[in-house]
């Protein structure tokens, strides 16, 4: 067992890459195209299908057909059920962090005693001085896969979106305009009609302000975290600045092909802000009662 938390704790980067990976391929079978085509039936082979996906298009129908076949309000209150479901996975994710913080500078230091000791012996005492600082502040090396345990619910949740407006399924919803906008028509599929093209613009953009605005409020430290230093931090942040910006880029791109995955988006991204500052105050007060208590 000791032996395993040390290899984890000496490959986390490169075992979350290859679990992230792992689940890339082995979902994308769940978005194939011609899954996405296909109306949601209870004969759906698989367990994505009939853990993940049948649950949530029955909520959403029966959100919708309680709003009178409303397809958009069956989304918007969904999609809020949907990550509130998710909110302990965040919450977990975000205790492991507080841990991480409180542990940084005693990591630190073992980092900088070994830093030109690179023979096997001092490296093998270095991985039991971290394990040993991991074991004092109940830190699991796998607790960096945590976020990855969201991956297949908001997949499912996009599958449902895209899905449940098709015709000839158990899990239907038809009526697809809301507040005078089709949202089955967008920005590149408007039929030239203006107040569709300026309707799907609109909601690209704000996915796209919105997701820049929730990036950027999660990159802001915590006033506890400004205290610790971390060597690797400024490239991490470079790094971080590049893949948001590609992903607000990709959002609003793929916004204009369908505006009820903007919708879908831009309510998501809205409850994450709200979610994200809610956690952020509550980890302002977990981390000093953390810190009392292990001090």
């Amino acid at each position: 067992m000791y032996n395993l938390k040390r290899f984890i704790t000496r490959h986390r980067k490169e075992l979350l890459a290859v679990v992230l990976l792992f689940l890339v391929f082995s979902l994308t079978g769940c978005t194939s195209q011609e899954t996405i085509t296909s109306p949601i039936k209870n004969s759906d082979s698989g367990w994505f299908q009939w853990l993940l996906v049948r649950p949530i298009a029955w909520i959403m129908q029966n959100i919708g057909n309680f709003f009178g076949d409303s397809y958009i309000l069956g989304v918007i209150f969904t999609t809020i059920i949907v990550r509130t479901i998710a909110w302990p996975i965040y919450a977990k994710t975000n205790d492991m962090s507080l841990k991480m913080s409180l542990a940084q500078p005693e990591l630190n230091r073992i980092n900088q005693k070994y830093v030109t000791r690179k023979d096997p012996e001092s490296q093998q005492r270095q991985q039991r001085e971290i394990m040993e600082v991991y074991k004092k502040y109940g830190i699991n090396p796998l607790g960096c896969l945590l976020p990855l345990l969201q991956m297949p619910i908001f997949l499912a949740m996009y599958q449902v979106v895209q899905r449940i407006t098709i015709s000839g399924g158990d899990y239907h919803l038809g009526n697809q305009i809301f507040i005078g906008i089709d949202f089955s028509k967008s920005v590149f599929n408007s039929g030239g009609e203006v107040s569709t093209i300026i309707a799907g613009v609109v909601l690209s953009l704000l996915v796209g302000a919105t997701m820049f605005l929730m990036t950027y409020l999660s990159s802001k430290k915590l006033s506890y975290q400004k205290n610790i230093p971390n060597p690797n931090s400024d490239q991490m942040a470079k790094q971080m600045r590049f893949m948001n910006m590609f992903m607000v880029i990709m959002m609003v791109f793929m916004s204009f092909g369908s505006n009820s995955l903007a919708l879908y988006w831009l309510i998501g991204n809205l409850y994450s802000i709200f979610q994200q500052q809610i956690n952020r105050r509550l980890s302002e007060k977990k981390y000093y009662k953390m810190k009392d208590r292990i001090i």
